[in-house]
């Protein structure tokens, strides 16, 4: 089970819809090879998030104050575990202290200021007659 560090609803999401954030401090890992900038995510941590991403909206929430000198980042970044599945994005595994550990890019993060700026799927309980597509 996931236990989330903060519950909490957005004004422009249907009444009573609750959203879990995982908050993590993350250092800032490089790639020397390519340049490229990720933090790590462990495998269990990722399995537990998804669990929970079938019930509810579940965010992604790291601080790495790295991140703060770079154009188009801040300290602060957030991403949805659903960017995370497979059909989205392919994910690199290591082993890492002898846990399997993903490299999770810092360009699927975005600004935590922007996490209102979102597009919502629209609300599932409002009383339209639904729509049938005709084959």
């Amino acid at each position: 089970a996931v236990s989330p560090d903060i519950i909490f609803s957005l004004p422009t999401q249907p009444k009573g819809f609750a959203s879990l954030a995982q908050v993590k401090v993350k250092k800032l890992q490089k790639d020397s090879s390519k340049g490229w900038l990720f933090v790590y995510l462990d495998e269990t941590e990722l399995h537990r998030m998804n669990l929970a991403a079938s019930f509810y909206d579940v965010y992604f929430v790291i601080n790495t104050p790295e991140l703060t000198n770079i154009e188009g980042y801040s300290a602060w970044m957030w991403l949805n575990i659903d960017d995370l599945q497979k059909e989205n994005v392919t994910l690199i595994r290591r082993e890492i202290c002898g846990k399997p550990t993903f490299l999770i890019p810092i360009n699927l993060f975005k600004p935590l200021n922007q996490l209102t700026k979102r597009q919502i799927n629209a609300a599932a309980n409002i009383d339209a007659i639904p729509t049938i597509a005709t084959v």
